[in-house]
């Protein structure tokens, strides 16, 4: 159970400090973007500075996705711009076909056009499809896709730039045909799409599957998918692929996938239940599975005792006993207290008719209401003062015999 206090503690930490995390997020994603093209490129002298890369950060940790992707799309065609005008050309294109696909099937998944590159630049790219099957969709291997193949265009580019260059002896529709050669022979880049693609299908159809550890089946399912397909390209077609970084790559992923499933769908298979109900059309049958949680007996609240000052344990279930007894004491107070100025009032209200001064108050309350109000209120105030003050005085009670007496003589024919 100390596992699953660490998980809520770490919910309740990024619930409140969201709004700093997630800007946070986005600056180190986009500074280590930057920092990747420009240890791999950097041809644009300006976007090498540290300086600037920290500001470029700093206004997209606070643009929403899409101005956050132009930006970056603009540092790597300023790159591309001092290769040579046919890959400035060529990476324009792969861009706005992605721009377009990319507001056609899956908005959420901008960022992967860079962070794909990002990945595979820093040997880890594994992880993504074992990320996106169990959180995202399908649709996601569109925009891995992409990024794959900027990539490999991007490598491409960085290898052979003396060729691009302005001082080659090529034409510009040479460089474009080698620019087309050297993406449609690169047996490594369309492996890895069909790799990831096939992988992203596999744990997402898996996870969504109604049976137990599903999420589990998905990730080791998605690992072994990514290390069939490979090894098949490193021994089938020759890549030039290491396979122990895959085979490390691929324990990575299992890992990361298995944070996620704690993070996202820990539940207990032993409490399912198995319900059904029905409506005016169909017939319902439903399973429902809980999820981990901490018991509300496992909750306790500590108090300090002031005599002794030792620190004393209570659990929530007294406290909230002692809360409700509290509560009903008061409300008890409040209808007693209630009643006996209801009490008074009436009693004040008989001496009045007994003294014949009603007649005379409701007199002059219809001649004046406020100062019938007032002279009430005084009468009231002074009679309750004197009741709670001069109860055993002997001129009070002189006082109401003699009215009794009067009373009685009125009374008498």
């Amino acid at each position: 159970m100390e596992i699953l206090k660490i998980r809520e503690k770490l919910r309740a930490f990024y619930g409140e400090f969201s709004l700093i995390i997630d800007p946070l997020a986005r600056f180190l994603m986009v500074f280590v973007t930057l920092w990747v093209m420009s240890d791999r490129m950097g041809y644009f002298g300006l976007l090498s500075n540290i300086l600037v890369m920290v500001l470029i950060s700093a206004l997209c940790a606070v643009l929403p996705r899409s101005a956050r992707i132009v930006v970056l799309s603009a540092c790597m065609l300023a790159n591309m711009y001092e290769v040579s005008y046919e890959a400035l050309g060529v990476a324009a294109v792969m861009l706005v076909l992605f721009f377009v696909l990319y507001y056609i099937f899956q908005p959420g998944d901008g960022d992967l056009l860079y962070l794909v590159p990002v990945l595979f630049a820093l040997k880890v790219p594994y992880v993504l499809p074992i990320l996106l099957g169990l959180t995202g969709s399908i649709i996601s291997a569109v925009p891995v896709a992409f990024g794959i193949l900027l990539y490999s265009f991007l490598r491409w580019v960085v290898e052979n730039s003396a060729i691009l260059s302005a001082g080659s002896t090529l034409t510009t529709f040479q460089k474009l045909g080698q620019i087309a050669n050297g993406l449609l022979q690169n047996k490594t880049m369309i492996v890895f799409i069909i790799c990831f693609a096939v992988a992203i299908c596999i744990v997402y159809l898996v996870r969504r599957l109604p049976v137990r550890y599903n999420w589990m089946i998905a990730i080791v399912a998605g690992v072994l998918t990514e290390l069939l397909i490979l090894s098949y390209g490193i021994f089938s077609m020759e890549l030039r692929l290491e396979l122990s970084e895959i085979i490390i790559g691929c324990l990575v992923a299992f890992f990361v996938g298995m944070i996620l499933h704690f993070f996202f769908f820990l539940v207990d298979y032993s409490r399912t239940v198995m319900t059904q109900f029905e409506d005016d059309e169909y017939y319902y049958y439903v399973k429902a599975v809980p999820k981990y949680a901490i018991p509300s007996e496992m909750r306790s609240v500590k108090t300090i005792s002031a005599s002794e000052g030792e620190m004393d344990l209570q659990p929530r279930r007294k406290q909230s006993a002692m809360s409700l007894a509290q509560a009903a004491a008061k409300r008890r107070k409040a209808a007693i207290e209630a009643r006996r100025k209801e009490e008074e009032e009436l009693a004040f209200q008989e001496e009045l008719e007994e003294s014949g001064e009603w007649e005379a108050a409701m007199e002059e309350s219809l001649r004046g209401p406020q100062a019938a109000a007032r002279r009430a209120a005084n009468k009231m105030s002074g009679y309750t003062a004197s009741r709670k003050t001069d109860s055993d005085d002997e001129a009070e009670r002189q006082r109401r015999a003699m009215l009794a007496a009067k009373r009685k003589t009125t009374r008498e024919p």
